[in-house]
């Protein structure tokens, strides 16, 4: 449970640290490098475990490179589709780690767990449907929920030990963290002169320990078999649901319609109902 709520946690972090940056108007792009250069050098100060090249350096080369790209493509979304349509297909997307989990290694979840998931994935539609909806082009939110479930299914996928042996765990991070800071780098080669501002810099290093942090956690969660991998990703999605939408009340005082107060509601019952069955 420890390793559940720590994965929670950070990724609600990362998400009320977004947040904050885009109400300041800060330029993400030298914010994400910075993150990644602390990712990064987190990960090789604390590896200690080097394998000899193995084929998941390449994947996790893909991995990092897709870290940087998936971000890109989600704010492009929200900008053209709509913050909706765009929140609803990374949401969405969990189906890919539970099909994968499911038919690639037969974790296939309980009867009542699979009420759990279509609850959870009903809550995540349901603000949709609200009255004044933008009806956007689903263009770039199906690239949104096509890219982004690729990467949870990768780093699902990469905590089998089939694929990457526990003791090399660390340094698989190291791998990651370190192709995503080169990706970073390239695309925010041009707003360099961004990183002389402190507050660039703090909000990096803040984000890149939090992003190490969900890194760590979500795999420990796979990897401890708290959880099987087909209902791990929707009890974490509506954790990180039920978080920052307590932290948009608290911190940014938001007031959720009832709508979304009806999904949350749904999605917490989804989510009890997985972990009672579990």
């Amino acid at each position: 449970m420890t390793w559940l709520l720590g994965s929670i946690a950070c990724y609600s972090l990362i998400f009320i640290v977004f947040r904050f940056a885009g109400q300041k108007g800060m330029a993400m792009a030298p914010m994400l490098f910075v993150n990644y250069v602390v990712s990064f050098v987190f990960s090789l100060i604390l590896t200690k475990n080097w394998p000899q090249p193995e084929w998941w350096m390449l994947s996790s080369a893909l991995l990092g490179f897709l870290f940087m790209v998936v971000f890109q493509v989600i704010a492009h979304s929200t900008n053209s589709a709509g913050v909706g349509s765009t929140a609803t297909a990374s949401k969405l997307s969990m189906i890919w780690p539970i099909l994968a989990f499911s038919f690639l290694f037969g974790e296939w979840p309980k009867s009542f767990q699979w009420i759990g998931i279509a609850l959870v994935l009903t809550s995540v539609l349901l603000p949709f449907f609200r009255s004044g909806h933008p009806a956007k082009s689903w263009i770039l939110p199906l690239t949104v929920f096509l890219s982004t479930g690729l990467v949870d299914t990768l780093i699902a996928l990469h905590s089998r030990p089939q694929w990457v042996a526990p003791e090399h765990k660390q340094a698989l991070f190291t791998f990651i963290f370190g192709f995503a800071a080169a990706t970073a780098l390239f695309q925010s080669r041009k707003e360099i002169p961004a990183l002389r501002q402190p507050s660039i810099l703090v909000l990096g290093l803040i984000l890149g320990l939090i992003n190490y942090g969900s890194l760590f956690f979500l795999l420990g969660t796979l990897q401890s078999k708290f959880l099987s991998g087909a209902t791990f990703f929707p009890v974490n999605n509506m954790g990180v649901i039920a978080a920052t939408s307590l932290a948009a009340v608290l911190l940014f005082h938001e007031r959720p319609k009832r709508i979304e107060w009806m999904a949350l509601v749904l999605g917490m019952l989804g989510l009890l109902c997985i972990l009672w069955f579990s």
